[in-house]
């Protein structure tokens, strides 16, 4: 069985991005494409409701970074075929 869902569009036309996230706890992969000036916020969404996830329990890095929601494929600087991490929040540190 493939790992990779398909494909969900958030947006069309030759300044799109195809964007691949990958969840860290069980390697499923989520295909977004997107204009390069769609907030990331609408790709999060759309990979939390293809995996049956709460927003508020995800975090998305790209390059080891964090990505706030208000960014977008071009103040990224990602690649018109990007990989992000999808990871569970952790809570928790010293006591």
């Amino acid at each position: 069985m493939d790992p990779l869902k398909g494909t969900e569009s958030v947006s069309s036309g030759d300044d799109s991005y195809l964007i691949t996230i990958e969840d860290s706890a069980n390697g499923e992969k989520v295909r977004v494409k997107v204009c390069g000036n769609t907030e990331m916020y609408k790709v999060f969404k759309a990979f939390c409701n293809k995996s049956n996830r709460n927003m508020d329990g995800v975090r998305f890095m790209y390059n080891g970074k964090r990505i706030d929601g208000k960014e977008t494929a071009v103040s990224l600087g990602l690649d018109k075929q990007a990989d992000i991490t999808a990871a569970s929040v952790q809570i928790g540190g010293a006591s």
